[in-house]
């Protein structure tokens, strides 16, 4: 028995990570934000980015809620629809300009 008391001690913390999910119930879909609530302005924005380099950026004015998204960079998940993604390839080419 004293030889499980260690082991015990490293156990017990994660019982109290057992609860609750935090997922929908069944049947309960998670809504995407409407299209119309996209407003970061990115359609207007595609055309004069898309497939330019990265310092194409210098020549744009972007939204105060933006981020420059490169490859490994890590982002948050949650969905804004006023803020605009510009995501850069590893050729230094902007390959993706998004709300979200």
């Amino acid at each position: 028995m004293t030889r499980l008391a260690p082991l015990l001690c490293l156990l017990m913390p994660l019982a109290a990570c057992v609860g609750e999910s935090t997922a929908p119930p069944p049947g309960v879909a998670i809504q995407p934000l409407h299209p119309d609530a996209m407003t970061c302005g990115d359609k207007a924005l595609q055309p004069q980015l898309l497939g330019k380099p990265e310092s194409a950026l210098a020549d744009v004015k972007l939204p105060a809620n933006h981020r420059i998204i490169h490859p490994d960079t890590a982002v948050t998940l949650d969905l804004q629809g006023d803020r605009l993604n510009v995501q850069i390839n590893k050729a230094g080419i902007i390959d993706g300009v998004y709300c979200g």
